[in-house]
């Protein structure tokens, strides 16, 4: 997931770079690894059906969610294929139209791999600590895929004063990419889903709760410790002190 996310940003970084546009910067081509994964990972999960219950991993497993994790992310691979290539085609938007989109397709595949960052890690550490982290970053993805849209039908208007200069093909590249983003951000929930899925049939551990128990625990020990020859009340003192006399 994360050579996926890196690939979005490098697409879209590639495509709006001041100077030809180009989909070669490095990490773009992570998503392929993702595309030629699939016999790998089939082989993996007939494999691991056969190993004896070990650690998290125990008796029933779902490790056919794991392939319906990976279904899910070439999924998404795919359209990024489909944007790089975009991004390295001949035929591309004016740079001033380009600007009037770089942000707001910018800010798009940022969130996309933020999202695929923290399902990554979910399923890497087995753990739902950054489950609320996750949703957090699916609404930023989503704000930020209607700030792309509006910005999509806002164009027409912004470029009316430039229609002499601009026609309406010279601006259908750009509208594919910023099309190819709605849709790979759709995708990412769709592996997001995935990974909740396996969250829930594989019992992933809960970090939080744990840690919460954890200080309490700690915070109960700090309470019943007390340095030595310190006199727990007032009472206990005054025999001490009537002892002594």
């Amino acid at each position: 997931m994360d050579k996926l996310a890196a690939a979005v940003v490098a697409c879209v970084e590639g495509y709006f770079a001041e100077g030809p546009a180009s989909s070669s910067r490095a990490g773009a081509d992570g998503y392929k690894c993702v595309l030629n994964s699939k016999a790998s990972e089939d082989a993996q999960a007939n494999l691991a059906r056969w190993e004896p219950a070990h650690g998290r991993f125990g008796f029933r497993h779902p490790y056919g969610q794991y392939a319906r994790v990976g279904a899910a992310m070439r999924a998404c691979a795919y359209c990024v294929e489909a944007l790089c290539s975009c991004a390295g085609a001949e035929a591309q938007a004016p740079p001033h139209v380009k600007r009037l989109l770089r942000d707001a397709c910018a800010t798009v595949a940022v969130r996309c791999a933020r999202v695929l960052g923290e399902a990554s890690r979910s399923v890497a550490t087995m753990s739902t600590s950054s489950s609320r982290a996750l949703d957090f970053a699916v609404a930023d993805m989503n704000t930020a895929v209607q700030e792309l849209q509006a910005d999509l039908r806002a164009l027409p208007s912004m470029l009316a004063v430039k229609l002499g200069e601009t026609s309406l093909m010279d601006t259908m590249p750009v509208f594919t990419v910023a099309s190819l983003l709605v849709e790979i951000s759709a995708r990412v929930e769709g592996v997001v889903d995935a990974v909740d899925a396996l969250a829930t049939l594989a019992n992933f551990k809960q970090l939080d709760d744990d840690d919460n128990d954890d200080k309490k625990g700690e915070a109960e020990m700090t309470i019943k410790v007390h340095p030595l020859n310190e006199p727990d009340t007032a009472d206990e003192s005054r025999e001490n002190q009537t002892s002594k006399a």
